[in-house]
């Protein structure tokens, strides 16, 4: 179950149920004065003024898409995803309810809807592995689909379509590791394809932890110029900060304007 949350009863939000067709009802209503008056309505369509004269881009629980002619809500609420867009001139309405938990089918719909160019997202299936997910549980037998370079679910899932799939055979699947203490920067400039890291499952590593580090935009042009296999973060070393501002003098206490000058650097 992907709708029940801890704070469920606490928050003001979900445990609302409905369907399309009771919402279009409650929408074509709207058109008449059996729920609002006209002139009600015509106040919610219309955006907000700051005290300062300008118009904001929300009504009375509307977002004004295009002043006078489109006017939507969108809603959320733990893997669920829900629009409404009404297309007031042209009397039509556009209600999408999706419990994928992302905004691909949204996007689509509304897009397919107004005639306007459209994607879907490339997936890709891992079946057959033990799933270890960094909460602290046990392994458990599971697929996870990738959607888009991203993880988009973990389950019991099948194949969609002419989705490609990839048998993990059984094998361990679990997110990378951090390397929180690492030295093998060193190593990945002659060597970036990494394999002593990927090997172990690490992904990402921390460098300038013992003092020495450089200076973020090196690292960053380095990276740029030969890409390496993991990331790469670093911490700004204090042995580092003092010899930029203290010169070769490191073993007494900084003075005040050295310490405001290592807080620039």
């Amino acid at each position: 179950m992907n709708d029940l949350v801890r704070y469920d009863g606490v928050m003001g939000d979900g445990n609302v149920y409905s369907s399309a067709e009771d919402l279009y009802k409650w929408d074509q209503a709207l058109y008449t004065e059996k729920l609002v008056k006209k002139s009600t309505q015509q106040e919610a369509f219309t955006p907000g003024i700051l005290n300062d004269g300008t118009k904001t881009e929300y009504g009375f629980g509307w977002g004004i898409v295009k002043p006078g002619e489109t006017v939507a809500h969108t809603g959320g609420w733990v893997g669920f995803r829900t629009i409404i867009v009404r297309y007031i001139n042209s009397n039509q309405t556009l209600i999408v309810l999706d419990n994928s938990g992302n905004g691909y089918a949204h996007r689509a719909v509304r897009n397919i809807w107004e005639n306007k160019p459209y994607e879907i997202p490339t997936t890709q299936l891992i079946t057959n592995v033990k799933l270890v997910d960094g909460t602290g549980l046990l392994f458990r037998n599971a697929s996870v689909r990738i959607v888009n370079d991203r993880i988009g679910a973990t389950g019991d899932l099948t194949r969609l379509g002419n989705e490609s799939v990839i048998d993990g055979k059984g094998f361990v699947l679990a997110p990378g590791f951090i390397d929180s203490h690492s030295h093998h920067f060193w190593g990945l400039q002659k060597n970036p394809g990494g394999l002593p890291l990927l090997t172990q499952g690490i992904t990402s590593i921390v460098i300038g932890q013992d003092g020495g580090s450089y200076s973020m935009d090196s690292l960053q042009i380095h990276i740029e110029k030969t890409p390496l296999s993991v990331n790469v973060a670093s911490y700004t070393g204090h042995s580092t900060l003092r010899e930029a501002v203290m010169k070769d003098d490191l073993s007494r206490a900084a003075t005040s304007e050295e310490v405001d000058s290592m807080k620039k650097y």
